[in-house]
């Protein structure tokens, strides 16, 4: 079998919506634009949502601290992602730990 490496799933100018663990930063999900990926995590540029626009501030996301992601690529409408990733954040900040469902 030929040596082949794996596709890179989080790449410079991928849209995501990050889900941290619980207690790890301030919110459980974070949506932005991947500005790198390195051995210490990914760090993004948080969307603005009153502005529809990646023009936050920079994000760093340890890998032992993601739990998840959602990921357009820059083949996806970012429209629709922005959309989808602005509800998903929503629910995110509603997971409770424990035997309490999402709400």
């Amino acid at each position: 079998m030929p040596n082949v490496s794996p596709p890179k799933v989080l790449v410079p100018g991928y849209a995501v919506a990050l889900v941290l663990k619980e207690g790890t930063a301030p919110h459980r999900c974070y949506v932005g634009e991947v500005q790198a990926v390195d051995e210490h995590g990914v760090r993004i540029t948080l969307i603005d949502w009153i502005a529809g626009q990646f023009t936050g501030w920079n994000f760093l996301a340890p890998w032992e601290s993601i739990t998840s992601a959602m990921i357009a690529t820059p083949d996806r409408d970012i429209q629709s992602f922005a959309v989808e990733a602005a509800e998903f954040q929503k629910r995110c900040e509603h997971i409770e730990v424990g035997t309490r469902s999402i709400r």
